[in-house]
C-alpha cells in the first residue's frame, strides 16, 4: 500500500514498514496544504492511508465519503510511540478504505508486557565538602528515595 505520513508523525515509523512505500508530506511537497485539501489530493495520487498525529482530523473534516484510511497516532514522541509500534504496524497492514483508527499512544506502560526495559536513571545529589567545594554524588533511584 501506498502511506502518507502527515507533519508530526515520526519518520523512524518508516523501517517498520516495509511492506508498504512510505512518502512524507515534506516529501511530496505538501506539507503547506490544509488537512481538506492534503487529503483529496492523497487519493488523487493514490494513496491508500494516512498516518497522522491530528487528533483533531475526524472532527475537522468529514471523513464518510473518503477512500484513504486514516491511521491516528495520539502522541508523536518516538521515545513513546516505539513500545506501540507492532500495534501500529498492525493497523496499516489492517487498513480498509475509508476506515479510520486511532492508535492510543500511553505515556507510561502499566502492566509488564512492555517491550522496552524500564529506564535506570541515576540522579545527582550535590553537597557541601567540609573546605567549601561542591561534591557530586551519584545516587541510584533507589538511593535517592
Amino acid at each position: 500500500m501506498r502511506v502518507l505520513f502527515d507533519q508530526g508523525t515520526p519518520v523512524e515509523i518508516v523501517s517498520f514498514l516495509t511492506k508498504h512505500t512510505v512518502r512524507t508530506t515534506r516529501q511530496q511537497g505538501w506539507d503547506t496544504l490544509s488537512n481538506g485539501d492534503l487529503l483529496l489530493v492523497a487519493e488523487e495520487t493514490g494513496f491508500e492511508v494516512m498516518l497522522t498525529t491530528d487528533n483533531g482530523l475526524a472532527y475537522q473534516q468529514n471523513l464518510r465519503s473518503r477512500k484513504i484510511a486514516i491511521v491516528v497516532l495520539s502522541r508523536n514522541r518516538w521515545r513513546m510511540v516505539q513500545r506501540m509500534i507492532r500495534k501500529i504496524v498492525a493497523a496499516v497492514d489492517a487498513a480498509e478504505p475509508g476506515g479510520y483508527v486511532v492508535i492510543d499512544i500511553p505515556v507510561k506502560i502499566t502492566d509488564d508486557s512492555s517491550p522496552a526495559p524500564p529506564h535506570r536513571r541515576r540522579r545527582a545529589a550535590f553537597g557541601v565538602g567540609a573546605n567549601g567545594s561542591r561534591q557530586h554524588q551519584v545516587k541510584s533511584r533507589e538511593e535517592a528515595r
